[in-house]
């Protein structure tokens, strides 16, 4: 396991996170999650993600109790507010926010949080002042809303952001990544999977399996936007790629995640061991240069395109040179006066043969994003899918990396790469 420091802040995380969002608390038995929490210290997981309404409560107090026989160093916590926990309590003000954040620290057995998401800053900065957090972060913030609060004076600073990105969800690319990294702002990204899709468990034209999280009635709904023919065919394009790198569907779309620098961790959920273990073999992919691979112009193919209900940025599209059809690499292309539609790339080195690859089909995605206005305490900003969130990063002391927590002896993207030449 490889470890990166979080923002501006002294922390250190590791690259591969666990998420609790649909599967503590209720979405898989207390004897699985304990496994799973049991298999993430193994690998040398030590970023959780955890949110105050996840299950109501239940994932935090799960945690809690999992946690409690744990070192308070040996781990970093992060959790969110702003989701209703009942008809009172809910939102962003000060009161809800102090309120909110001793709930949390009692459910999950700490005095203190790491990582706090939320958006009244005076009352986000009282909570790191009173030493209930150690550092502040923010979830689907626009860039407006994160400008507004770098400008506010004398308030404490944000460390992490937490947007969605994966291959299919590429929007904080546009500008959010670039603001973030100028202001010491890192990336903890959710759904780098595409909420499983992306690992290649569903099959097109075929039913889900028995198994899977588009086949719960608790989780199901969160991965049916995926679920389209274009799309899981898209995904069977990346298949030979991975096999090339020896890398799982799942390790190539983390690694994919990792190449951007400003991303400190990708957050991924697990129901059994096993997923995670394949999981955290994406990190340290790329054998130190998080660009290099992924970077190559004169490797640019084209793997399939995206057609998002926003304008956002993807490498230009090679209309007038000889482009084989797959490759995985999409590093923030220059600025363009008209922006071409994105396009999942590849290195074409990773492959066999470019010239008999077959056609690859266009992946549509729909955002579903709803944006308003939100007054709060003379602050306005847009709440993105109606929530600001508020992530606290819950540990006793910095972490310091560890050299090498885990490692395996599977080959380096750069090392397969070269190997293929």
């Amino acid at each position: 396991m490889r470890y990166r420091q979080l923002g501006a802040s002294d922390l250190m995380v590791s690259e591969i996170a666990l998420g609790t969002w649909l599967t503590f608390g209720g979405g898989i038995s207390d004897r699985a999650a304990r496994e799973i929490v049991d298999t993430a210290f193994d690998l040398g997981v030590t970023l959780i993600d955890t949110a105050n309404v996840y299950n109501r409560g239940e994932a935090e107090s799960f945690l809690g109790e999992v946690l409690a026989s744990r070192a308070r160093d040996s781990y970093v916590l992060a959790t969110k507010l702003y989701f209703p926990m009942s008809d009172e309590d809910r939102g962003l003000s000060r009161t809800q926010i102090l309120k909110q954040i001793d709930a949390s620290l009692a459910r999950l057995r700490v005095d203190f949080v790491d990582l706090y998401l939320e958006e009244t800053m005076e009352a986000l900065t009282e909570v790191v002042r009173q030493g209930k957090a150690r550092y502040l972060g923010f979830s689907e913030w626009t860039p407006g809303q994160i400008r507004a609060a770098i400008d506010m004076p004398r308030v404490e600073r944000f460390s992490s952001s937490q947007p969605e990105y994966s291959l299919l969800h590429r929007d904080p690319e546009q500008d959010v990544f670039e603001l973030c990294a100028a202001n010491g702002v890192s990336q903890i990204v959710w759904s780098p999977l595409a909420q499983g899709v992306l690992t290649g468990k569903y099959a097109p034209g075929s039913t889900p399996p028995d198994d899977s999280r588009a086949r719960s009635d608790r989780m199901g709904w969160s991965v049916g936007r995926y679920l389209t023919r274009e799309i899981l065919e898209g995904v069977e394009r990346l298949r030979p790629i991975a096999d090339g790198l020896g890398l799982t569907l799942s390790q190539l779309a983390l690694a994919w995640v990792l190449r951007e620098p400003n991303v400190a961790a990708a957050i991924v959920g697990a129901s059994r061991p096993v997923q995670l273990r394949e999981n955290a073999g994406a990190s340290g992919v790329d054998g130190g240069d998080r660009r290099s691979v992924w970077r190559s112009d004169s490797h640019w193919i084209c793997v399939s395109q995206l057609t998002l209900k926003t304008s956002v940025p993807g490498p230009p599209m090679a209309t007038s040179v000889p482009v084989p059809q797959l490759m995985l690499s999409i590093p923030p292309p220059p600025r363009m006066q008209s922006l071409p539609p994105p396009a999942l790339i590849v290195s074409a080195a990773a492959l066999p043969s470019s010239k008999s690859l077959p056609a690859v089909p266009v992946l549509p995605m729909t955002r579903v994003v709803r944006v308003m206005p939100l007054q709060l305490e003379g602050f306005s900003v847009l709440a993105v899918m109606g929530v600001v969130n508020l992530v606290v990063l819950l540990a006793g002391t910095a972490l310091a990396a560890p050299s090498a927590a885990v490692s395996g002896s599977r080959p380096s993207v750069s090392a397969a790469i070269s190997a293929s030449r």
